[in-house]
């Protein structure tokens, strides 16, 4: 009687479900980024790679110039979640940059990733599967010499380049960090691999001369605990040893000379090896671009909120151009000031008729985005509220001429055109 029900049940539901979306009128897919195909001559194969865009503001804000977020192991998951994060931290918080995503996966993970041969694993057994290892130095040379020049050809970045890798892709990252031709700038090791090839990054760290400084750049690394107290023996020993191995590489770390690099390691006790991702790319993200909202540093005890730090902008405009000028200064990339405090900060200037504060900032923005839309309109509705009509004119024709498909645009050009003639 109970599996007859059951079957009822799902029938209804199928034949409800199939009745409900003959209902529904699908607008549109959403897609989010594009996948390519891209030869390597380096490694001889042929390499699939995703690349996310900040949308619309990639193609709007032609001028401006982006860092990019490598993603190892860069499969649609671990893309789409480094891109949801960057967005939010810049489109809703503007505590970093836009930025450019490109996920790309690896053929042989395990082959290109760990850059010694060793097929002893973390238990200490022997791992057929790891028969391949000790292939980071030619897939080094394939990000140097093909992809990164390939990404830098096609796209708008600035130069700085961040690298995300975890676990195998971990130690690929730490790697790099520590090779004195280092590739990247930046880097998010999440719950790297330190025990691979018999603790071959801590001795390579330790083989570093005690003066060795790294040049400028950021290192945020995770550890995640949840599982160590199993009630497997082997497996409680072989995740203690991997405790103390991030305990004795962070004390090793900071032992050295690190000059302008910047570190901070977190242990997870609630995390494991795979739920550790999300929160550690987060926090990443956040000590990577530390610093770039300004007037941070005004009230170390609280955070500003947006509207406080557009206030102190409009009051003195200067701000945004010393304090970009500063955080440059200190992470070694140059960055102008961010367009969207610019903006906010120009509108509140012009609803609150601080028209010489408004003009200072529209300034600004044209003098680093002059091909962006939106630093036209606040010169237009500048000089509108100067009484300026030809001005005005002009501007709105500027914002036409960028975005031809603006209404509200060409709307004000047929307005004024008719006081002007």
């Amino acid at each position: 009687m109970l599996r007859v029900v059951l079957q009822i049940i799902a029938v209804v539901l199928l034949v409800s479900t199939a009745h409900a979306d003959s209902d529904r009128k699908l607008e549109s897919d959403i897609v989010v980024g594009k996948r390519y195909s891209f030869h390597s001559e380096t490694l001889d194969e042929d390499h699939q790679y995703r690349v996310i865009l900040p949308p619309d503001e990639y193609d709007q804000n032609r001028s401006r110039t982006y860092p990019v977020i490598y993603v190892l192991d860069g499969y649609d998951r671990h893309s789409l979640t480094t891109y949801q994060l960057a967005s939010n931290y810049w489109r809703f918080a503007n505590s970093m940059p836009a930025a450019i995503v490109v996920g790309i996966p690896s053929n042989n993970r395990t082959r290109d990733y760990t850059a010694v041969h060793s097929t002893v694993g973390l238990q200490g057994d022997e791992r057929p599967e790891l028969g391949q290892t000790g292939g980071a130095a030619k897939y080094r040379e394939f990000f140097r010499q093909e992809f990164i020049p390939h990404i830098e050809k096609h796209y708008r970045t600035n130069g700085h380049n961040i690298l995300i890798g975890h676990s195998f892709a971990g130690h690929f990252a730490i790697n790099d960090m520590l090779s004195e031709d280092r590739i990247f700038h930046d880097f998010i090791a999440i719950d790297p691999s330190l025990w691979f090839g018999d603790r071959f990054l801590q001795r390579k760290l330790a083989a570093l001369q005690k003066g060795h400084s790294l040049s400028k750049g950021s290192l945020y690394m995770s550890s995640a605990l949840r599982g160590i107290d199993t009630l497997n023996m082997e497996q409680h020993e072989a995740t203690r040893s991997k405790a103390s191995l991030f305990e004795d590489f962070t004390a090793l770390l900071m032992s050295r000379q690190l000059g302008n690099f910047s570190v901070r390691m977190d242990k997870f006790a609630r995390e494991d090896h795979v739920s550790v991702i999300t929160k550690t790319i987060s926090r990443g993200l956040a000590h990577v671009f530390e610093g770039y909202l300004p007037l941070q540093d005004e009230k170390p005890e609280r955070s500003l909120a947006l509207y406080i730090i557009q206030k102190e902008i409009v009051k003195d405009p200067s701000i945004l151009t010393k304090h970009f000028q500063a955080f440059s200064e200190k992470i070694g990339v140059n960055y102008p000031p961010e367009e969207r405090l610019i903006t906010a900060a120009g509108v509140m200037a012009l609803s609150e008729d601080k028209l010489d504060e408004a003009f200072e900032l529209i300034q600004m923005g044209l003098e680093y985005y002059p091909e962006h839309p939106t630093m036209w309109y606040g010169l237009a509705e500048y000089h509108e509220k100067r009484g300026n009509v030809p001005e005005a004119l002009v501007a709105y024709q500027k914002v036409a001429h960028l975005s031809p498909e603006d209404a509200y645009a060409q709307g004000k050009i047929e307005e004024l055109s008719k006081g002007v003639q």
